[in-house]
């Protein structure tokens, strides 16, 4: 009886090898999903790199005075009425003017852009389109504290 005992013992020893040879082992697929993630980030980093190497600086960033100079433009164009100027982005190719209404304006989209373009924009003989120099000027127009609503009006040169 103990001899069968053994080659019961040898058996199961045989069979518990073989299935661990047959699982795959999870180490190595956590490894090889770790390694495809680092590569993809390195590459993700490579091409932001290359993308931001390839634009050269086309568009300085403006100086302290010369953004003090579009603030103060529109903060004067807008002291007398109830519009306000809330601040103003600027980015390398592009400047965004953030003006607060007290009501939206029921007016047709083009209608506004049109009418904004006429009355905020500065006119083409204006010394701000120095300043701007070919950067996308863009007049966003809110009401109340919510900044993200609104519309975003590009300037072009007019007059």
């Amino acid at each position: 009886m103990t001899q069968r005992t053994l080659k019961h013992r040898d058996w199961v020893k045989i069979i518990d090898h073989r299935q661990q040879q047959i699982k795959p082992k999870p180490k190595k697929q956590v490894t090889v999903l770790f390694k495809c993630t680092i590569a993809a980030v390195a590459l993700l980093i490579v091409g932001l790199t290359i993308s931001t190497l390839s634009h050269p600086d086309q568009y300085p960033q403006l100086s302290i005075q010369q953004q003090q100079n579009v603030q103060q433009h529109y903060t004067k164009k807008l002291m007398t009425g109830n519009w306000q100027f809330s601040h103003a982005d600027f980015k390398f190719n592009q400047i965004k003017i953030y003006i607060n209404l007290p009501n939206s304006l029921p007016l047709e989209e083009s209608v506004l852009t049109h009418y904004i373009q006429q009355t905020l924009c500065p006119a083409k003989s204006d010394q701000l389109w120095h300043i701007i120099d070919n950067r996308n000027f863009m007049i966003h127009l809110f009401t109340g504290s919510s900044i993200r609503t609104g519309q975003t009006i590009k300037c072009i040169t007019h007059g």
